[in-house]
């Protein structure tokens, strides 16, 4: 404002001399001689005058022009800043005021959806304490600075390096807050990737990330690394193939074209090195810059189903030694029973019968036993003909009415009275014999399970319905695991192996049927066992020949 008005002053005074000058030379024929000695002296104010006049322009020229560069610089910055910065503009009351262009583009909100919002709408719940201690340190006049997470509109996180200032007015009073942020997302997922590979450089498996394309190979931990023709020290940049032919194999390929043209998000299979078994898994990874990458893991089972191997080995032979001397005792026993040797005094008796329902429960642990070996094996045999269902099934009732008397459960049946199916009759009877008894096993005192069979539709139907304890939630998916009844099962009396439901769905898909189960907590469990209707005899004879060959 003086510069302003000192300018304005002169150029007064320099056009009052001028006026002056042109007066007194108009009327300088009726003056004194004395008065034309004002006439030099005003001259030379007036040129004085100029003189201040063109030194105020000049001064004003070069401040015009460094206050132009200085606009242009703060431009220019100001262009930058937001070009390579997010920044927002908060009020008093920690409303946002403002936000830019790279701020919206990053987060994927709209001017609209973020002005007016509290700062807090750009954070994560969890985050909330930090948007606290940024707000009182710049109520104190200082900077915070550190990283920070912003909530994107997809709900997604957006790492930030943030510096928080608090804004003053010109009168030095705080008039809100500026939020300056750089994206460091990148940063943060190369870190995350970088533990990521750290702690995958120590897993015992092999483990290579390629391009599902090209097969180059982008990366592959300590153990992969062995296979590397340079060894452990050498740079991955090879193609799979080049790492091991294994890579090359029939397996393998018709593995990855499996995975990658179908909806599968991972896809498991054998393979074979040096006579040594892995298990592979193929897992597609997030599609970046149009190419597709992809996780392979081969883990050596060699070793693990050696020891499963011997231990299966060991548990037939012992069980095998074991059910010859226990036949004979339970035989011996009953015999005894019957009165073969003679009156049994009554207090012998109890102890007899003890000992002759105990000897039973060992043979029936040993058959289990010897039968999910079976099963592992391969070994388990079938001989495939057409049997009668009603026939099987009154077969299991009447093998089982004793074992359910003592549960205090009764056995019904309801249904078709016959039914034919193409089955081998002694496993579906060993089937039909472990639903029962387990179904016997979980029901309550007084209660009733009950043998249906259902005609219609695509196949047979055979139902098992206990009114029981029913299945626990978290446990329904193990029910057809091997042990997982005896984690189902509550009843105190329910005693057992545990194998009885997995040798049940084992037998069932052997011969081409499925099981399944309805369970409610406190009303019951129906097991339901779907045989597919007999084709003609030339079918029949196929299937009885294809099992038994097998």
């Amino acid at each position: 404002m003086s510069f302003n008005r000192s300018k304005y002053v002169v150029i007064s005074f320099v056009f009052t001399m001028a006026t002056l000058q042109v007066g007194i030379l108009y009327y300088r024929s009726h003056l004194a001689d004395a008065v034309n000695v004002l006439i030099p002296a005003i001259s030379a104010l007036t040129g004085l005058g100029l003189l201040a006049l063109w030194w105020q322009w000049r001064r004003d020229t070069r401040r015009s022009y460094r206050i132009f560069t200085q606009s242009e610089q703060l431009r220019q910055e100001v262009n930058a800043l937001n070009k390579h910065a997010l920044v927002s503009l908060a009020d008093v009351n920690c409303q946002l005021v403002y936000v830019n262009d790279a701020l919206l583009n990053a987060t994927g909100y709209t001017e609209e959806e973020l002005i007016g919002k509290p700062l807090e709408f750009m954070y994560f719940a969890e985050d909330h304490e930090q948007t606290a201690t940024q707000r009182a340190t710049a109520a104190r006049g200082e900077t915070w600075q550190g990283e920070s997470r912003v909530r994107c509109k997809d709900g997604s996180e957006l790492w930030t390096n943030l510096t928080f200032m608090p804004g003053v007015n010109s009168n030095g009073m705080m008039c809100g807050s500026i939020s300056v942020r750089t994206d460091i997302s990148d940063v943060k997922r190369l870190q995350a990737d970088k533990d990521v590979f750290q702690a995958l450089s120590s897993v015992p498996d092999e483990i290579y990330i390629f391009n599902t394309d090209t097969l180059h190979c982008k990366y592959a931990n300590n153990e992969a690394r062995k296979n590397l023709p340079g060894g452990n020290v050498t740079p991955v940049d090879a193609l799979l193939p080049e790492i091991d032919p294994l890579f090359q194999s029939d397996v393998f390929t018709d593995a990855l074209s499996r995975l990658v043209e179908s909806d599968m998000d991972i896809y498991r299979f054998d393979i074979f090195r040096d006579m040594r078994k892995h298990e592979a898994q193929l897992k597609l990874l997030a599609r970046q810059g149009g190419t597709q990458d992809a996780l392979l893991i081969m883990s050596d089972v060699s070793h693990r189903e050696e020891a499963e191997r011997i231990k299966s080995e060991f548990i037939s032979t012992v069980s095998h030694e074991l059910r010859s001397p226990m036949t004979s005792i339970k035989g011996s026993l009953g015999l005894i029973l019957a009165g073969s040797g003679g009156e049994i005094p009554d207090q012998a008796r109890d102890i007899l019968d003890i000992a002759h329902r105990n000897a039973d429960r060992l043979i029936l642990i040993i058959n289990d036993l010897l039968d999910i070996e079976k099963i592992a094996a391969g070994k388990m045999s079938f001989d495939i003909g057409p049997q009668d269902l009603g026939t099987i099934v009154d077969e299991a009732i009447r093998a089982n009415e004793c074992y359910a008397r003592g549960f205090d459960v009764t056995l019904l049946r309801e249904g078709a009275s016959h039914a034919t199916v193409l089955v081998d009759f002694d496993r579906t009877l060993q089937l039909v014999n472990n639903l029962v008894s387990n179904a016997a096993k979980v029901s309550n005192p007084h209660g009733k399970v009950i043998l249906r069979i259902i005609e219609g539709g695509d196949n047979i139907l055979l139902e098992v319905q206990d009114f029981g304890c029913g299945i626990p939630e978290e446990l329904q998916t193990m029910v057809f695991e091997k042990f997982a009844a005896k984690q189902v099962s509550s009843s105190p009396t329910a005693v057992g192996t545990g194998l009885g439901l997995a040798i049940v769905k084992a037998i069932a898909e052997q011969q081409g049927c499925t099981v399944e189960f309805d369970t409610k907590q406190g009303i019951g469990t129906t097991f339901r066992v779907h045989f597919p209707y007999p084709s003609n005899g030339k079918d029949a004879q196929n299937i009885l020949v294809s099992e038994q060959s097998a």
